[in-house]
């Protein structure tokens, strides 16, 4: 008998992997899986968003939250001491997994919404979302969802890629990997004076963009000589107040936010 989504997310946590076939079916080095009802007094919460149909060329990062959840070849305990202090940040940090979110493969916007409500739903809760990805599309709902607890125009995003990612359209649409950063300078959620980008190596009308609403060094000078062009598997942090995180797979881009 058919259960839908809603309900069977109710019942148990990562209920979306018994709808799609990508999603996560484990937490992350065995921290402790939740549903998102019942993330209250977590200090920061891992969600997947298995999303991969804003790619204009190769897909697969689908399998980012699944790949990134299963590396590990440890004790799936929940427990990993820093050797030295023997202190467990997952523990004392309240680590929790919720899976994966109960996206919808081919369709982008409803997709995007649903990242960016649980992200939103993670971070009202006071905790930090940690988001495993996915392509660079869910920049937009990740930064998104936080900016609506914290504040549009009170969220910062340093990015680190080679792509300033600010194209207007993707074969003729507002979403897609290639366009996040200028939906969230055009909503008001990362404002242009809190926009960093490193490492860029962009084509002039993207760079003119940027440079007409984005305030700071991002072109040239010290911070992009010191760092390669070929820093697109870098790091991608989301700092508003609270934190976002969102990874991929090796190999795939990474974004980490603090705060």
């Amino acid at each position: 008998m058919h259960v839908p989504y809603e309900e069977r997310a109710r019942q148990i946590p990562f209920a979306s992997a018994e709808y799609l076939r990508f999603a996560s079916r484990q937490s992350f080095l065995g921290v402790p899986a939740k549903r998102i009802d019942e993330i209250a007094g977590a200090g920061a919460v891992i969600v997947g968003a298995p999303f991969d149909w804003g790619v204009t060329y190769r897909p697969g990062a689908r399998f980012g939250p699944k790949a990134i959840r299963e590396a590990d070849y440890g004790a799936m305990d929940g427990y990993r001491p820093h050797l030295p202090t023997g202190i467990d940040a997952l523990g004392v940090l309240g680590v929790v997994d919720i899976g994966d979110v109960y996206v919808v493969p081919g369709q982008i916007e409803e997709s995007i919404r649903r990242i960016a409500d649980a992200v939103e739903t993670v971070s009202r809760s006071g905790a930090v979302p940690i988001v495993l990805g996915g392509d660079h599309t869910i920049t937009y709902p990740n930064a998104t969802g936080v900016a609506r607890v914290h504040g549009f125009g009170d969220v910062g995003l340093v990015h680190f890629d080679a792509h300033a990612d600010a194209g207007n359209l993707q074969n003729g649409y507002l979403y897609g990997h290639g366009t996040p950063m200028r939906r969230l300078i055009e909503s008001g959620a990362v404002p242009g004076h809190r926009f960093v980008q490193i490492g860029n190596a962009v084509p002039p009308i993207f760079a003119a963009y940027l440079a007409a609403h984005v305030l700071g060094e991002l072109f040239g000078g010290p911070l992009s000589d010191a760092l390669p062009s070929t820093a697109s598997r870098g790091i991608e942090i989301t700092a508003p107040t609270s934190n976002s995180f969102s990874s991929g797979i090796a190999g795939r881009k990474r974004r980490l936010a603090l705060s």
